[in-house]
């Protein structure tokens, strides 16, 4: 069976390999006659909220949740994060934002939302990779993106995604004109909380799921955990020779301030630094699809069944530990342990590790640049 399906997807690869291109190395053509997709700021913009906020969000474990969105599907959103596309928009209210490495050294984002409803603009939006779709695969989301790798195709068909593809649904998305004289095409695309309300009515989505599953084993809002390895008020690694993790610990805040490249992120929306309550590392096996060599360095293929070791970075300190996931509709989870546990013991005989409420991010770094993180007392 297995060679069968390598075979199919070898085949699709060839098909479509010719028409997609190696995606760094292109604009995006998505130009309708007046170069603007969904024309002018009008058409974009926050949605007004009329439901108490008092909902339990399964993401970040807190009651801050609009009531009417208590039973919606997430939304994700793959978002573009290539240095010279810097500022993005709109992740300093994401509830997760999830980073990886994809082809050529590069990392990109998936930000996922309880609710989008009162965030302006998102991105810039860029094109959809698998090693994302495995993760947030568990929580039945709707995803926002422009265009796939082949073997995100493959993902949707085999798993019944049903996606935003701006490149077919483009009044999903909107186009800065201020961008365009300083950025690449690429690089200028965003969506916002109106063009995905408007997207989801007119593509009938199915937007309520039974779907509860949270994102991790929360402490019980109001309370703090410590993790116990060892105080922690810096943390970096690397994804690539290009691209770093970096993240710093502010005591006022009680937060993890995100860095790229000695630089403090921010979101362009509102000027805020990028941060969060929780950060996690987690080391995984990576190798390269089989004819993908057209995409610079060959797209990733990581391995999200066998688990392995992981960093959870919170309230001032952290805790080595061993991250488990199984098949494609199991979630992301964390547990004390050590790698031997990771590879032999049964998630049953497990204990999971309990994570503070708040916003959360997730780093996916390949294992031989597993000696690269450096935690900071």
């Amino acid at each position: 069976m297995e060679k069968v399906i390598s075979m199919i997807l070898c085949v699709v690869f060839v098909i479509l390999f010719s028409s997609c291109g190696a995606e760094n190395s292109r604009p995006i053509n998505l130009d309708d006659e007046q170069g603007i997709l969904s024309g002018t700021s009008e058409t974009y913009g926050v949605v007004e909220i009329n439901s108490e906020k008092e909902s339990f969000n399964r993401f970040t474990g807190e009651t801050n949740l609009a009531s009417d969105r208590a039973s919606y599907r997430p939304i994700c959103i793959s978002v573009n994060n290539i240095t010279q596309c810097l500022p993005q928009r709109g992740l300093s209210q994401c509830d997760m934002l999830f980073e990886i490495e994809t082809e050529g050294g590069i990392t990109r984002m998936m930000a996922l939302y309880a609710d989008t409803r009162e965030v302006e603009l998102v991105g810039s939006v860029r094109s959809l990779r698998n090693q994302f779709m495995e993760l947030i695969y568990p929580f039945d989301p709707i995803i926002v993106h422009i265009g796939t790798s082949v073997f995100a195709d493959a993902a949707i068909a085999e798993n019944n995604f049903r996606t935003i593809d701006a490149e077919l649904f483009r009044t999903a998305i909107w186009q800065d004109k201020e961008r365009i004289s300083k950025y690449r095409p690429e690089h200028t695309f965003f969506t916002s909380a109106s063009l995905i309300e408007n997207a989801m009515e007119k593509m009938s989505f199915r937007t309520k799921s039974d779907n509860n599953n949270t994102a991790f084993s929360f402490v019980e809002e109001g309370t703090k955990t410590t993790p116990t390895t060892g105080s922690c008020s810096k943390v970096t690694w690397d994804f690539s020779p290009g691209y770093d993790g970096d993240f710093r610990y502010d005591e006022n805040t009680g937060m993890y301030e995100a860095w790229q490249h000695d630089v403090q992120r921010y979101d362009a929306n509102n000027d805020e630094v990028l941060q969060f309550e929780n950060v996690f590392i987690v080391i995984a096996n990576r190798d390269i699809y089989p004819g993908s060599e057209g995409y610079p360095g060959g797209l990733p293929r990581y391995d999200y069944t066998t688990g392995g070791i992981a960093y959870y970075v919170s309230n001032g300190a952290y805790e080595k530990c061993i991250w488990k996931k199984g098949d494609y509709s199991t979630r992301l989870s964390f547990f004390y342990g050590t790698e031997e546990d990771a590879l032999t013991k049964p998630i049953s005989e497990l204990e999971e590790i309990p994570v503070n409420t708040g916003r959360s991010y997730i780093a996916i770094v390949r294992s031989e640049n597993a000696g690269s993180v450096h935690i900071s007392d």
